[in-house]
C-alpha cells in the first residue's frame, strides 16, 4: 500500500530501458501518479529496445499503449497484451501526456509477470580448417571423387 509520505518520486516522462536478469513473461503494469492533475494520462511501453529516448519516443510505434485513469495507490493493473509480453529482457516504459499538469509525477512502478530462467548450454563444435576425406564416406554408386 502506498502512503502520503512517498518520497521518491519520478518527474521526467521517459524511463530508462530497465534489464531484467532473465527473460520475463509480463502480465501487467500498475502505475501510481500525483495529485493535481500529475498523473499519467497515457503510457506507451517498448520491449527489447534499447533505442528509445525523447527524441525519437513519439515517432516509433510502441509494443502496446494505454490511455490511464488517475490511480493514487496503483490499484489498476494495466494488462499487457500477453501474446507479446512473452519473452521480455528490457522495457521502456513512456508517459508523453498528464492530466493537465506542468509536469507528470509517478510515485511507484510495479511490474507483475513471470521470470523464465535462461538456460543457455555452450555450443560445442568441431571446427575443420580443411576437409579430411577419411571423415566423409561416400558411397561407391555416387563415385564422388572419380574424375570424368
Amino acid at each position: 500500500m502506498l502512503t502520503n509520505d512517498t518520497v521518491a518520486t519520478l518527474s521526467t516522462a521517459c524511463c530508462e530501458p530497465t534489464s531484467f536478469t532473465g527473460v520475463v513473461k509480463l502480465k501487467s503494469i500498475r502505475v501510481a501518479g500525483g495529485p493535481d492533475g500529475a498523473s499519467p494520462s497515457r503510457m506507451k511501453v517498448w520491449i527489447n529496445r534499447n533505442d528509445v529516448d525523447f527524441s525519437n519516443a513519439d515517432d516509433l510505434p510502441p509494443t502496446q499503449e494505454w490511455e490511464l485513469v488517475e490511480d493514487f495507490q496503483a490499484e489498476i493493473p494495466w494488462e499487457t497484451r500477453l501474446f507479446k509480453f512473452q519473452n521480455v529482457t528490457s522495457l521502456t516504459i513512456y508517459f508523453p501526456e498528464n492530466f493537465g499538469a506542468d509536469s507528470s509525477l509517478v510515485y511507484y512502478i510495479g511490474l507483475t509477470g513471470e521470470h523464465q530462467a535462461q538456460n543457455r548450454q555452450p555450443v560445442i563444435a568441431t571446427y575443420e580448417a580443411r576437409a579430411q576425406p577419411a571423415d566423409h564416406k561416400v558411397a561407391d554408386v555416387f563415385q564422388a571423387n572419380q574424375i570424368v
